[in-house]
C-alpha cells in the first residue's frame, strides 16, 4: 500500500496527465501567419571638396600657361539593385549664366571654373583634363552611374568630380570659394 506521502503527489500527477491527454485529443486547427515587409529604393549622397590649390595668374596660369586642375568626389549609397539613378551638380552660388565662379572672401572678385564628369561612369573612374562633359543638372550634364550592379547599403560608390580653373584670368589676390549643390535622383 502506498503511504499518504506518496499517494497525494501521485494523484496530482495522474490528474495533470489526464488533463493534458484530454487537450491533445480534443482537436487542433491551424492558420498561416503572413509576415511581410517592403524595401523602398533610397539613396544618400555625400561630397569631398574640389580643392584647386594656388592659382598664379602672373606666371603658371597666365594666358600662355596651364589651367589649374583639381579633383573632388561624390559618394553615393543606394538600396541594393537601385535603378534609374542620376547625379546632378548645380551651377554654384556665384554663377553668371552658365559660368561657374568662385568669389573672393575679401575682394568679392570672381575666379571662373568648371566641373566635368570623369572619363567613365564607373566608380573611381579617372579624371582627364580638360574634361569632355560638363557636369550639371540637366540633359547630357546629368551623370548616370554604371558598373553599380552590387550597389547596396554596405557598398557605397565613389565617383570623381573633375575641376578646371581656366588659364589667363586676371584674378585678384584672395581666397576663393563656391558652394555647389550635389543632388541624387532616384
Amino acid at each position: 500500500m502506498l503511504s499518504r506521502r506518496l499517494a497525494r503527489p501521485l494523484g496530482i500527477a495522474l490528474a495533470v496527465s489526464a488533463a493534458l491527454s484530454f487537450n491533445a485529443v480534443a482537436g487542433e486547427t491551424t492558420s498561416v501567419l503572413a509576415v511581410t515587409a517592403s524595401v523602398a529604393q533610397n539613396c544618400l549622397i555625400s561630397t569631398n571638396a574640389v580643392a584647386f590649390g594656388s592659382y598664379d595668374p602672373v606666371v603658371t596660369n597666365n594666358a600662355s600657361g596651364a589651367a589649374l586642375n583639381g579633383t573632388g568626389s561624390v559618394t553615393v549609397t543606394c538600396t541594393r539593385s537601385s535603378t534609374g539613378v542620376t547625379i546632378a551638380l548645380g551651377l554654384g552660388s556665384h554663377a553668371a549664366g552658365s559660368t561657374r565662379r568662385m568669389t573672393g572672401g575679401a575682394t568679392g572678385a570672381y575666379l571662373a571654373y568648371e566641373l566635368y564628369q570623369p572619363s567613365a561612369a564607373t566608380p573611381a573612374a579617372t579624371c582627364t583634363f580638360p574634361g569632355a562633359t560638363v557636369w550639371n543638372a540637366a540633359g547630357s550634364g546629368l551623370f548616370t552611374p554604371s558598373g553599380v550592379a552590387d550597389w547596396g547599403a554596405a557598398s557605397p560608390k565613389t565617383f570623381n568630380v573633375c575641376g578646371t580653373v581656366p588659364r589667363g584670368q586676371d584674378a585678384a589676390a584672395d581666397s576663393y570659394t563656391d558652394s555647389v549643390i550635389a543632388t541624387i535622383n532616384f
